[in-house]
């Protein structure tokens, strides 16, 4: 029997699966709130598996950021927030 994690948006749409992956916590600032756009930098554990799961703290008043990780450059980028966001960004790892 698989086991794992699904992740559905507010629609209902299956945005992360993980019955055949085991999905970890990478880094120990999982919780920071980002209120800017600009690049998280000296993110030394991310990986080519790494991904980013971002929550809206404004209690979805607002579109959240899009956050990729760039394991190449050692960081996260954060762009597209609208003005005033406030989002909590957790990275994890297949």
């Amino acid at each position: 029997m698989a086991h794992g994690m699904q992740i559905f948006d507010a629609a209902g749409n299956l945005m992360l699966d993980t019955t055949d992956n085991t999905l970890k916590d990478i880094l120990s600032y999982a919780n920071a709130v980002v209120t800017s756009n600009g690049d998280i930098t000296g993110v030394t554990s991310l990986t080519p598996d790494s991904i980013a799961l971002v929550a809206d703290n404004t209690g979805g008043t607002i579109d959240v950021p899009i956050v990729e990780p760039d394991y190449l450059n050692n960081k996260i980028k954060v762009y597209y927030g609208n003005s005033g966001f406030d989002a909590s960004i957790r990275m994890m790892e297949f």
